[in-house]
């Protein structure tokens, strides 16, 4: 069995105003005051206007677009864009995005992270 996770992080509220700009749903509170953003795909689908251009080798929807759309918002604070894609079977879940790169991403929004 396998699901896919799509979504942006952050913290300061942004999503809030990226969220209700785009009349997606309401971002979920986290620890440390990050919030996330959980994307699907009729969400990015509803505010990205085709054609999609851009998007790098391994991602799904971090197309040019989207990317610029994520710019505008920030406000120069920093948001995590993240796809995830779990298998399950033998040998246990296997994720795309390896656990570096997901802990350099939550030290750049300011997360206390323990080795």
């Amino acid at each position: 069995m396998a699901h896919f996770v799509t979504g942006l992080i952050s913290r300061g509220g942004h999503l809030m105003a990226f969220a209700r700009e785009r009349s997606l749903h309401v971002p979920v509170s986290l620890a440390q005051g990050l919030e996330i953003l959980p994307l699907r795909d009729k969400d990015i689908d509803s505010f990205l206007e085709p054609p999609l251009t851009g998007c790098p080798e391994n991602f799904t929807y971090l197309f040019e677009q989207l990317v610029q759309e994520i710019k505008s918002a920030s406000f120069g604070t920093p948001v995590m864009y993240f796809e995830t894609e779990y298998h399950g079977g033998a040998g246990g879940p296997k994720e795309r995005l390896s656990m570096p790169m997901e802990r350099q991403c939550l030290v750049l929004l300011g997360v206390s992270t323990d080795q």
